[in-house]
């Protein structure tokens, strides 16, 4: 198995074992696995326990943190793609704040006008076929 798929299948028990509701009552390595629904590897369970130790940490709440890290991570990581083309120059340098808010504001309401302008396209689609398929009344004479 190569390492990155090995890296990845120990991110995910660990991120696994951080979501179980008993990881915080986890007294043993079985204990953390069982949570984790997958068995670690004896080098990955030396680096767990090993920076647990070091943060002075149970080994379940050093996995809840981890796995916060990682969210954050990930929401960065989206960000720079999404945004980060606002607030950095194209050299990577970062925009002067102002320029990066004013920037920011006009994307958001480019943003805002497009969702709307689809909604507005989606219910006047929806107008025109409920008019196209409702039959036809006619008055009655009373």
């Amino acid at each position: 198995m190569s390492k990155k798929m090995n890296d990845e299948r120990v991110r995910a028990l660990m991120t696994a074992a951080a979501n179980s509701p008993m990881i915080l009552a986890c007294q043993t390595r079985k204990d953390v696995e069982f949570a984790a629904g997958g068995k670690f590897t004896n080098k990955a369970w030396a680096t767990i326990a090993a920076n647990a130790g070091d943060k002075g940490v149970s080994i379940g709440r050093y996995l809840i943190d981890l796995r916060q890290d990682l969210l954050v991570e990930k929401m960065q990581q989206f960000l720079n793609e999404e945004i980060g083309h606002l607030v950095r120059n194209p050299d990577g340098t970062p925009r002067p704040k102002e320029e990066a808010m004013e920037r920011l504001d006009a994307w958001l309401q480019n943003e805002t006008e497009r969702k709307e302008q689809k909604e507005f396209q989606r219910g006047k689609e929806y107008l025109d076929n409920a008019r196209d398929n409702r039959p036809v009344r006619r008055a009655r004479s009373t």
